[in-house]
């Protein structure tokens, strides 16, 4: 659930990627959460950008990049961590995840636009977001999985299983 201060945060988030010149997106349990399922709480907002706006971002905030610490699990060439409020802004560019031992790329395909006070907000639609959970494949992503599904009143998240697989690079 988004408190008042992840709307603040986010629109902070919108104001700092006011200028991007890519398409930018919330993703995780924040962009779940903008689309009304209640994921139970929010740790952190996780934010998908490109190559150069991401080093654009990093030298407007004067972040240090922090992508030589991923891990196993993932990866990415940039990885900035900034705070609004003691809420953990993570954003990412060339964000990959290690799912069944091959390094997939998430780059989401849809972009559903959602108004914050005076500010905007993008995340992927809600069964792109299941198909990024999926390819996340922990048991936290399996949950969020089944929150969906139940908010959707009984129709299955998994329709929509096996689209990433069918693309030859994957982007979702």
């Amino acid at each position: 659930m988004l408190t008042e201060s992840h709307i603040l945060a986010l629109e902070y988030v919108s104001h700092l990627l006011h200028n991007a010149q890519d398409d930018w997106w919330v993703i995780g349990s924040a962009a779940i959460a903008l689309h009304g399922v209640d994921v139970g709480p929010v740790n952190d907002i996780d934010i998908l950008v490109s190559l150069r706006d991401a080093q654009a971002l990093r030298l407007a905030t004067g972040t240090a990049n922090r992508a030589v610490t991923g891990s196993k699990k993932f990866r990415s060439e940039v990885f900035l961590q900034l705070d609004y409020d003691g809420i953990p802004l993570e954003v990412m560019a060339n964000f990959s995840v290690n799912h069944q031992g091959r390094w997939q790329a998430i780059l989401p395909t849809s972009r559903q636009a959602f108004n914050l006070g005076n500010a905007c907000v993008y995340a992927p639609a809600l069964r792109e977001l299941v198909e990024i959970l999926r390819v996340f494949s922990r048991e936290k992503d399996r949950q969020r999985i089944r929150f969906i599904d139940q908010s959707l009143g009984g129709l299955p998240a998994d329709s929509c299983r096996g689209l990433a697989a069918a693309k030859s690079r994957t982007r979702f």
